[in-house]
């Protein structure tokens, strides 16, 4: 506690120690009225006044006999005697702040193991302090802050900060992001990144008024930070940074410059924080880490629980909001709220990966985690190296990733607006290069403004694409981002909530999966290719299939309406379904499944001009399947100009195949050579027919099917 003596010398502050009350701190010598004559106010004098005159409250022996019971200490500078309490082997001891950095630096035995805990505030009066060199025990703040001091970057990779290097042992429960994270569930469990967990433990902490200076232009000038430029193995939590401002050249943030095998929770960077990668060239800069993934190795880190409000300023490489180089972290319930800017810097690499949460996520994992932050780049262009042009980018969440590693999104929504004056391209979600990241429930509400402005998600290369889709995100916004990317091929696995009515399938889609029925139609107007799989379960209609080749991979009912033509689709899955009521050009039996096909329409066939062999049929089978035909239509197989035609029915392999034919149905070939039906390799059909059935061969009629077909004897039935 701060209290004032008057004296005939003036007013002087003494600091009070120990408990009980205290009434007048006025120093009077003279009169009947003099109290506190004895007290001595010299700096560093315990002083307790109970308010009685003459008395003072401890005596030299009571002093030392409370020392270790201090209740609060007011000195606020790094002269004060007990800042910190350290605990060696169970005895413990209170000393400055300072006098513990020393001891750590000296080597002094137990000092870097120690268990500390700060007493008190620590003004450290803008001096410029030098860092705790490296530290391996547990440093609680007890939520006290330490606050106005300044730390220069070394000309070398060994980091600054409060602490130049944290170090603790390995954590073993978590090598691998599916330890906290079942990617399937999409359940987060902390419990083996606990801080019992690990040795070296910083929690409870508040850091405010702190500067450093950047050694700008070296280029092992690396790894600045406020709390600490390297933390390997470490257990960070519960740490408030405010009012500062962060110079780097390389590598750093508000908490951590670099860091491997670390956890940092419940971290919060204020908004009168600034950050800045000082002078063209400076970059990979964040609120909460520089860098994790290459210095400090490929260990797994995480994030969890981190809020940045500051502005990040970048002039290269990795600018965002919570890590800039996030190789190997899993970024839980994180949440940018600051301005990111990005500034070209001449630099034919210029800034290259930018985001709101993240700059490069190579093998990250972004769950639960919201960019409200507004990214600002300025001519930021494609990077160049050795003249060939990187396909980097800006993202609302991650910014590039160029490596093997796939990435994971879920629940990650973006409401910044995303702008550049450049041609590096801006995503709402994030940028892929050569890897196929995968997305569940994201969604995109900021506003993208630039050159290539073009993607919610950047798939230029994916070969697959895992979305939920919610209320959230419509299935339009998805439509709108893969047709507005280049993939030739994209698979899209699909969560959605909810019946969509008729999904338009982008372009560039080959393969849609979803785990329920969510359509009641599929439009396949806008497919580039003329190919794609569908794997849904349930009912849903085929919408304009004209010219396509549709496979039903699910256990699907699939209905073809009376206006579509020209289309081929195969069945695929275990118990599937196809109702004909338009015209088609073939069906396929595929797999191993139980199919029953009701045709009400047309199913026509006319061979391929350059196919002299008749390999394709107008509808067959090569594999072992249950197949139940309806036909209340026509199904026929027609001559091309080389008079070659095909098979009406083809069956290999297997098959068993009952064939119903009703009243004023029609199966039929072009061709009189018996090329109605073909079966082999044990295959078994059972024809059933009805009066009225038509079998057509050439220009021959049949009232009723020959029991034999080019020396195939067929079960015919007329039921």
């Amino acid at each position: 506690e701060v209290v004032t003596v008057e004296s005939s010398a003036g007013t002087e502050t003494v600091y009070v120690y120990g408990t009980g009350n205290y009434g007048t701190t006025q120093k009077i010598t003279t009169g009947e009225n003099k109290q506190n004559e004895d007290v001595d106010t010299a700096l560093g004098s315990l002083v307790l006044d109970n308010g009685t005159a003459g008395e003072k409250a401890l005596t030299e022996e009571q002093k030392e006999d409370n020392k270790e019971e201090v209740i609060e200490v007011a000195k606020d500078n790094e002269k004060a005697d007990e800042s910190v309490k350290v605990t060696i082997n169970g005895v413990s001891t209170l000393m400055s702040l300072a006098e513990f950095r020393n001891n750590v630096n000296n080597d002094v035995e137990g000092y870097k193991t120690a268990s500390v805990e700060l007493m008190c505030n620590v003004n450290l009066g803008g001096l410029v302090w030098e860092p705790i060199k490296e530290f391996s025990g547990v440093f609680d703040g007890k939520g006290y802050t330490i606050s106005n001091y300044t730390v220069n970057t070394p000309d070398d990779k060994s980091g600054t900060g409060l602490f130049k290097k944290l170090s603790g042992n390995v954590n073993a429960e978590f090598a691998a992001v599916g330890d906290v994270y079942n990617s399937t569930t999409h359940e987060f469990s902390e419990s083996k990144i606990s801080e019992n967990k690990y040795t070296c433990v910083v929690k409870n902490l508040k850091l405010s008024g702190v500067t450093t200076n950047a050694n700008h232009g070296v280029g092992n000038s690396r790894f600045t930070a406020g709390l600490v430029g390297i933390a390997v193995n470490a257990y960070i939590s519960n740490i408030e940074v405010s009012n500062s401002t962060i110079n780097v050249y390389k590598y750093g943030s508000a908490v951590v410059g670099s860091m491997g095998g670390t956890v940092i929770k419940d971290v919060t960077v204020s908004s009168d924080v600034t950050v800045i990668g000082t002078g063209a060239g400076a970059g990979h800069v964040a609120s909460v880490v520089g860098e994790s993934g290459n210095y400090q190795g490929e260990k797994i880190n995480a994030i969890v629980n981190a809020t940045n409000s500051a502005a990040i300023t970048g002039y290269y490489g990795n600018i965002a909001g919570i890590s800039a180089m996030g190789k190997g972290i899993v970024h839980y319930n994180c949440v940018n709220n600051g301005q990111i800017n990005a500034t070209d810097n001449t630099d034919s690499r210029s800034v290259t990966e930018c985001g709101g949460i993240n700059g490069n996520g190579d093998g990250s994992y972004f769950i639960k985690c919201t960019n409200n932050g507004n990214i600002s780049a300025i001519n930021v262009k494609k990077r160049v190296d050795n003249n060939v042009v990187g396909n980097y980018g800006i993202g609302g969440i991650s910014g590039h990733h160029q490596n093997a590693a796939t990435s994971l999104f879920h629940e990650c929504y973006n409401y910044g607006n995303i702008s550049n004056t450049g041609t590096t391209r801006l995503a709402g979600i994030a940028m892929d290069s050569s890897v196929s990241n995968t997305y569940y429930k994201v969604a995109n509400y900021g506003v993208l403004t630039g050159e290539n402005a073009d993607a919610i998600y950047d798939i230029s290369s994916n070969i697959s694409l895992s979305l939920s889709i919610t209320d959230s995100m419509t299935f339009n916004e998805l439509a709108t981002a893969l047709n507005s990317s280049s993939a030739n091929s994209v698979t899209v696995s699909a969560t959605i909530t909810g019946d969509l009515g008729t999904l338009v399938l982008p372009a560039n889609v080959r393969v849609f999966t979803a785990s329920s029925t969510v359509a009641t139609a599929f439009d396949l107007s806008q497919l580039a290719e003329n190919r794609v799989t569908i794997n849904m379960p349930g009912n849903f209609e085929l919408v304009n299939i004209s010219g396509k080749i549709i496979a039903i991979a699910g256990n699907s009912n699939v209905t073809v309406g009376s206006s579509e033509t020209n289309a081929s689709v195969s069945l695929n899955g275990q118990i599937c379904s196809l109702t004909n009521n338009g015209t088609l050009e073939h069906v396929y039996f595929s797999g191993t499944g139980v199919y029953t096909l009701t045709n009400n329409g047309t199913i026509s066939y006319t061979q391929n001009e350059s196919d002299i062999y008749g390999n394709k049929h107008t509808m067959d089978s090569i594999t072992a399947c249950t197949i139940t035909i309806y036909n209340y239509g026509t199904i026929e197989a027609k001559k091309n100009s080389n008079g070659v035609c095909s098979y009406a029915l083809l069956f290999y392999n297997g098959s068993n195949v009952t064939f119903y034919a009703y009243e004023n149905s029609v199966l039929a070939s072009n061709s009189a050579n018996n090329m109605l039906l073909a079966k082999n390799n044990g295959t078994t059909l059972t024809f059933l027919y009805k009066e009225g059935a038509r079998f057509v061969s050439g220009t021959r009629e049949y009232s009723y099917p020959p029991f034999n077909w080019g020396g195939i004897t067929v079960s015919a039935v007329n039921n």
